[in-house]
C-alpha cells in the first residue's frame, strides 16, 4: 500500500499551545509572527500574501493548525488591543480560510470558551454562542470562515503549561507581586468543591 505524504504546519509555534503541538507533530512546519528560535519560520496571519507564499505547495492532504491568537482578554477592550485582537482573531482566520479554499488544505483552528456567555456552565458544540466581551466576539467571528471551508474549530479555556504565558505567571505570580508591592503578604484563592 502506498503511503500518502502529508504536510502539517503549526501557526503560533512560539506560543504555549503551538509549542506543545510541535512536540506532538515533530515533523511539522513551524511558523510564528515572533519566531522564538531558528526552527520557526516567520509568518504573519494578518497578511494574506505572506500566507499564500508560505502555503503555496500545500494541497488537499495537508493540514494547517492555527494556534496563533491575540489572547490578552482585558487589553482587547482598549482601542489598540481591540484593533490587534481583530487583526489576529478575525482577519487571520479569514486569511487562512482563503488559503484553504485556494490550496485545498484543511484547517484546525483553536478558539475559546469566551464565545459563550458562561451562564450554562458546560457547553456542547450546538449551544448558542453569545460572547460578552470584545475578545470573545472576535474569536466567534474568526470561527465562521474556518467552518465555512470545512475546517475544524476546537474551543478551549485557560491553557496551563511551561512554555509562554500561563495561569501561574499571569494570575498567581503577578497577583503575588502586586500584593507584596502593597505590603500584603497573603494571597486569596477561590476553592471550588
Amino acid at each position: 500500500m502506498a503511503e500518502l505524504e502529508r504536510k502539517i504546519a503549526i501557526i503560533g509555534a512560539s506560543g504555549m499551545l503551538g509549542h506543545a503541538l510541535s512536540g506532538v507533530f515533530q515533523h511539522a512546519i513551524l511558523l510564528d509572527f515572533k519566531p522564538s528560535d531558528s526552527s520557526i519560520r516567520y509568518v504573519d496571519i494578518t497578511q494574506l500574501d505572506k500566507l499564500e507564499e508560505a502555503f503555496a505547495d500545500f494541497g488537499s492532504n495537508d493540514w494547517v493548525i492555527n494556534a496563533a491568537a491575540y489572547t490578552k482578554v482585558d487589553l482587547a477592550e482598549t482601542e489598540a488591543g481591540g484593533l490587534q485582537s481583530f487583526r489576529v482573531n478575525v482577519n487571520g482566520p479569514e486569511n487562512l480560510a482563503k488559503v484553504s479554499r485556494s490550496t485545498g488544505s484543511k484547517i484546525i483552528h483553536f478558539s475559546t470558551a469566551y464565545v459563550f456567555d458562561g451562564k450554562a456552565g458546560l457547553y456542547i458544540e450546538s449551544d448558542e454562542r453569545y460572547p460578552l466581551n470584545t475578545y470573545g466576539k472576535h474569536k466567534l467571528v474568526g470561527e465562521n470562515p474556518v467552518l465555512d471551508v470545512g475546517g475544524v474549530v476546537l474551543r478551549t479555556d485557560t491553557l496551563y503549561g511551561p512554555h509562554g504565558e500561563n495561569f501561574v505567571d499571569d494570575i498567581v505570580i503577578a497577583n503575588a507581586r502586586r500584593r507584596l508591592a502593597k505590603g500584603i503578604k497573603t494571597i486569596e484563592i477561590v476553592r471550588i468543591k
